[in-house]
């Protein structure tokens, strides 16, 4: 047998009746939060440009086509924002934390020290990347970009192949390195000196006559369009060290 309690009160709660639009949950201002944010409902939507919005939390938010061109975002938080078709040229995310955010064009954006691990850039083109972490980051360049001091080991690097590309003493360890469109042809790279390049992955990649002072090739993929510092295609009978 099972001994059940009558409860003797009951509270009851009640709401009371308000009016006017909701309490503001975005804040675009320095240090303010729009965590979990649609900024297509922000006033303003989309022309952000020039705005100082440092330290602002922008975490999972929702960036739709926001304009953020000049902004300043230094030590912004970003981590999972979606804006596939948002604008941040000429902005400065520097020290910003943007760890799998989508972050659409960012040409000429000042990257430095920012952690960028998994995020995807449409257009990175002439960004500042020193010290910035691009770890498993997917990242397209239409025009050469100096990557010199950033973290791009473990990277996706789309590069435009109607340019020449030098990738000298870069961390392309388990980088996978090809044409932003493959159907524009072999990506021209013309030195790779002093990279350290192993278990990195070349599609569609010509290395004839490249620069490969101090580079060990034996443990790096080619796939089959690729050619060689030798001009020659790798070979097909390995997985890696086909052009070693």
């Amino acid at each position: 047998t099972f001994t059940f309690q009558i409860p003797r009160d009951i509270l009851v709660w009640t709401s009371e009746a308000t009016s006017g639009p909701p309490p503001d949950t975005c804040e675009l201002a320095p240090g303010g939060s729009c965590r979990f944010a649609d900024l297509t409902t922000v006033d303003g939507y989309p022309n952000f440009t020039g705005m100082d919005l440092t330290g602002i939390d922008l975490a999972a938010a929702n960036l739709g086509e926001a304009d953020f061109t000049g902004a300043t975002l230094t030590g912004a938080t970003l981590w999972v924002a979606s804006g596939d078709e948002a604008t941040f040229d000429g902005a400065d995310l520097s020290g910003a934390q943007a760890q799998r955010a989508r972050l659409g064009s960012s040409v000429g954006t000042n990257f430095s020290g920012a952690n960028l691990t998994d995020a995807v850039l449409d257009d990175a083109s002439g960004a500042v990347l020193v010290g910035a972490v691009l770890n498993e980051a997917r990242v397209t360049l239409k025009e050469p970009t100096d990557l010199t001091g950033a973290y791009t080991a473990g990277a996706s690097l789309d590069l435009n192949s109607n340019y020449e590309w030098s990738l000298t003493g870069l961390d392309l360890s388990d980088t996978y390195i090809g044409p932003e469109f493959s159907a524009d042809g072999l990506l021209r790279i013309t030195d790779l000196s002093g990279s350290n390049v192993e278990w990195a992955s070349f599609s569609d990649v010509d290395l004839t006559g490249a620069n490969v002072a101090g580079v060990d090739l034996s443990k790096t993929a080619f796939n089959d369009a690729s050619r060689c510092p030798s001009g020659q295609p790798p070979n097909p009978d390995v997985y890696s060290g086909g052009c070693a």
